[in-house]
């Protein structure tokens, strides 16, 4: 498979109420988010229910401590 649905099969989703994906994510923390409201802001969209929350924290947590992604 190629394409954009290559790249959506290789994402893995942080928040389903959303549909954000870990890259959506990883994106809005390399523009500047730098806590969870900030990167719903810059996936366009706002918390639903908040069980991605404490995802998203950790993934702004490692991209704080420099951590690779894995």
């Amino acid at each position: 498979m190629n394409g954009p649905d290559r790249a959506l099969e290789d994402a893995v989703y942080i928040c389903l109420c959303n549909g954000i994906t870990d890259r959506a994510v990883q994106s809005a923390i390399e523009a500047g988010a730098s806590r969870p409201c900030e990167v719903y802001q810059g996936c366009g969209c706002k918390a639903q229910c908040g069980s991605c929350t404490p995802t998203i924290l950790s993934l702004l947590r490692d991209a704080r401590e420099g951590a690779p992604r894995t």
